[in-house]
C-alpha cells in the first residue's frame, strides 16, 4: 500500500461519497465549480493540498489542517515517510502537533501528485533558491507546476 491510498474515494465527476462528517454534494452543485468550491470552504469540507513540506509548506499545512483536511505533498519519500511516522523535520512543528493532525486525519502526507485531483485548492511552498549571480533558480516551481498540472480538474483554485 503506497502512502496516497490513505486519501478518501472521491467519484470522478466531482460528487463525494458520503462519509462521516461530511456533507453528500447535489448534482446541481457538481454543475456549478464556483458555488461548489464556495460551498465546501464555507462548510470547511474542502481539501487543501500543499506542495513542499519545508519550512514554509509544513508550518502552513499545520496551520490550514485546524480547519481543513491538508494533503501534504514533497518529492522527498524520506521527508514523506517521516512525516507519516510523526516525526517533523522543521524546527517550528512540535512533532507533537503533526501527531495530533496525523491522529485527526487532518493531515496525509504523500509523495505523489496522483492525489492532486482529491485537492479543491493547491497551494505550492517549493524553494526558490538562489543562484551564484543571485537570481532564483525556478526549476524547483517549474517541476512543481508540471507535476501540478497532470492532475488538474475544473473548480480547482
Amino acid at each position: 500500500m503506497e502512502l496516497f491510498d490513505t486519501v478518501r474515494d472521491r467519484i470522478g465527476d466531482g460528487t463525494v461519497k458520503v462519509a462521516a462528517g461530511r456533507l453528500a454534494l447535489s448534482a446541481s452543485s457538481v454543475d456549478d465549480p464556483l458555488a461548489l468550491l464556495s460551498g465546501r470552504i464555507a462548510q470547511r469540507t474542502a481539501t487543501v493540498g500543499v506542495i513542499g513540506l519545508g519550512y514554509v509548506g509544513l508550518p502552513l499545512s499545520m496551520e490550514i489542517a485546524g480547519h481543513f483536511e491538508v494533503l501534504g505533498i514533497d518529492a522527498d519519500v524520506r521527508v514523506v515517510e517521516a512525516l507519516a511516522r510523526g516525526v517533523s523535520q522543521i524546527g517550528d512543528v512540535a512533532s507533537a502537533r503533526l501527531g495530533a493532525a496525523l491522529g485527526a486525519g487532518r493531515f496525509i502526507p504523500v509523495a505523489s501528485y496522483r492525489v492532486v485531483p482529491e485537492c479543491d485548492v493547491v497551494v505550492l511552498c517549493v524553494p526558490t533558491p538562489l543562484d551564484p549571480a543571485g537570481m532564483p533558480d525556478m526549476s524547483f516551481v517549474e517541476g512543481a507546476v508540471a507535476g501540478v498540472s497532470a492532475h488538474l480538474r475544473p473548480g480547482q483554485l
